[in-house]
């Protein structure tokens, strides 16, 4: 409750530094002159969207399991409906714990494959970040969060290289760390690790890796083509690559642990990064949520409509997820 609680308190925290100082008329102004045609192709992307990624997930889990694709569209689908639902991100076990439910393969394989998909994002996210830094001259505090963000990817590759190259080294060691606990868990702890190494063996050649980080490539730019067609519905000009720098900064904003439906933290990103280009706050503030609205509403439609096809109720999550994660 103390988590919740205080991730309901940043998320509110960030929305109210989002909307000081807006003036309401203007932001109202603003709204009614939205050009409603630059709507169309943002609401044909992200309706597209999700099909591109529960296309990459069933791509991903193919060296472990074969899942069919409207399976894996539920899957996705549901999984973030919940990261939008549930504090503190914890909505992120929901898709490896339908994967378990659905498949022969455990919660260990089935997250180690999800941390695959989230480490692929960080560094597509990265790499398109740091290709569109080279034409601009930007603050030292956002070039020091990309080079933090890239000595983070750094260390997760390298620990997860270890873990599944060298996991005869690895697994002793885990266990001589956790030998404070309880014997009967050390046997439990090392089926674990070596379920996790087994999921991530999703990643077998260069061929698979290249094909998901261009799959990757896609998703993001097609999601920076969402922001660039909001700038026009908006009135803002600013061209394709402020849109991809706009997308970088407001993933990385979502990504820090926040209250539902990630707001506060949503607006907040795409403020901070709109002012960079010297857009005024309440056009910020106006791009932000409309952006929030459309995206989030779609992923409340996809995720509501195909719910009950995956037979997942909230007191099945509080029973076997927050129970297994020690909630």
């Amino acid at each position: 409750m103390i988590k919740i609680f205080i991730s309901l308190s940043i998320g509110l925290l960030l929305f109210y530094l989002s909307a000081r100082g807006i003036t309401f008329s203007e932001l109202g102004e603003t709204i009614r002159n939205i050009n409603f045609i630059y709507l169309i192709p943002v609401f044909g992307i992200q309706m597209i969207l999700p099909l591109l990624r529960a296309y990459r997930l069933q791509y991903l889990y193919r060296p472990l399991y074969r899942i069919d694709f409207m399976k894996t569209l539920r899957i996705n689908s549901v999984g973030y409906l919940f990261i939008m639902l549930l504090p503190m991100r914890l909505g992120e076990f929901i898709i490896p714990y339908l994967i378990k439910k659905n498949t022969t393969l455990s919660m260990s394989s089935s997250m180690a494959a999800i941390i695959v998909e989230r480490i692929t994002d960080l560094f597509v996210i990265l790499s398109i970040l740091f290709v569109v830094l080279s034409n601009f001259f930007l603050p030292v505090w956002l070039i020091q969060s990309a080079l933090t963000s890239v000595f983070i990817l750094f260390i997760l590759m390298a620990f997860f290289s270890l873990v599944y190259f060298k996991s005869d080294f690895v697994f002793p060691l885990f266990l001589k760390i956790f030998s404070f606990l309880p014997k009967p868990f050390h046997g439990k702890l090392e089926t674990m690790m070596t379920e996790f190494t087994k999921g991530l063996k999703v990643v077998q050649g260069k061929r698979q890796v290249v094909l998901l980080i261009v799959l990757s490539v896609f998703i993001w730019l097609m999601s920076g083509l969402v922001i660039y067609f909001l700038f026009g519905a908006l009135n803002i000009k600013l061209n394709i690559t402020h849109a991809l720098i706009v997308m970088a900064i407001n993933m990385i904003g979502v990504a820090l642990p926040a209250g539902p439906g990630m707001i506060g933290n949503f607006q907040y990103s795409c403020i901070i990064a709109l002012e960079l280009f010297a857009i005024d706050k309440t056009t910020a503030f106006a791009f932000a949520n409309v952006y929030y609205v459309i995206g989030m509403g779609l992923t409340l439609l996809y995720g509501f409509l195909l719910l009950p096809s995956t037979n997942l109720s909230f007191r099945e999550i509080k029973r076997d997820v927050f129970v297994l994660l020690g909630k």
